[in-house]
């Protein structure tokens, strides 16, 4: 009877283990949640699991987005969250979203100017290391905006 005892305290072990893991994976409460609510919940969690201090910035309108593309987000966010715990040795983090809805009127204004970033990212894409670029426009407290690019290497490249 002992052995079977034991077996069942051993089954009983690993379906938790197992519940606890799809659980974290994908948490009931992300459902009931708009993508923001999402984000900070899971943060607040993370840093009291942790102990480090997460800085979260969203820029846009993300509770536009459809439920299912906030699921991703936040499935994104717990991922890197993870690995950042466990690889990078890191003593705090900043996550930063950006929402673009339309880029037909998407103007800078970097220090007075208006600066289309379709423009800049056209001149990064011309570099033979790039295929492709995205920009955006960071509040600053000086100039106004300051672009910020994204830049996809080509095969082969590496960023510097």
């Amino acid at each position: 009877m002992r052995p079977q005892a034991e077996k069942l305290r051993r089954v009983t072990a690993a379906w938790e283990h197992l519940r606890r893991i799809a659980t974290e994976l994908r948490p009931i409460i992300l459902q009931d949640l708009w993508p923001a609510e999402a984000l900070r919940w899971q943060i607040e969690g993370f840093q009291k699991q942790t102990g480090l201090p997460v800085a979260l910035q969203i820029q846009g309108r993300i509770e536009w987005l459809p439920r299912q593309v906030g699921l991703v987000l936040c499935w994104v966010a717990q991922e890197a969250l993870t690995n950042i715990a466990r690889h990078a040795r890191a003593t705090c983090m900043e996550i930063a979203f950006w929402y673009i809805l339309e880029r037909a009127d998407d103007t800078l204004k970097v220090g007075g100017k208006r600066l289309g970033p379709a423009e800049i990212e056209s001149v990064l894409v011309e570099h033979a290391a790039v295929t492709g670029a995205a920009v955006i426009g960071v509040p600053d407290e000086i100039k106004g905006e300051t672009p910020v690019a994204r830049v996809i290497p080509r095969p082969g490249y590496r960023a510097q």
